[in-house]
């Protein structure tokens, strides 16, 4: 959500929200124990963790490039030396 101060906003204040409306109905229609509030939590947390996920992937560059793969293989064998 770079330069999108709105949409940011909006997420987050939608955030406090469900995990405020999961919490209270837990403790509401379930039962009023702490653990199920932590699980009311969880579950809000994971919800926006795969919408965050779903806004963000277009941002990750998941090719993988060889001479990234060389770097990091002499890399981890001067570390690999330098521990033995």
């Amino acid at each position: 959500m770079e330069h999108q101060p709105k949409k940011y906003m909006m997420h987050n204040i939608s955030y406090v929200f469900v995990i405020a409306i999961l919490g209270v109905s837990s403790v509401v229609f379930i039962q009023p124990k702490i653990e199920y509030i932590l699980w009311s939590i969880f579950l809000g947390n994971f919800i926006f963790w795969i919408l965050a996920f779903k806004n963000f992937v277009h941002l990750i560059d998941i090719r993988y490039k060889f001479v990234h793969f060389k770097e990091m293989f002499y890399y981890g064998t001067l570390l690999e030396q330098a521990v033995i």
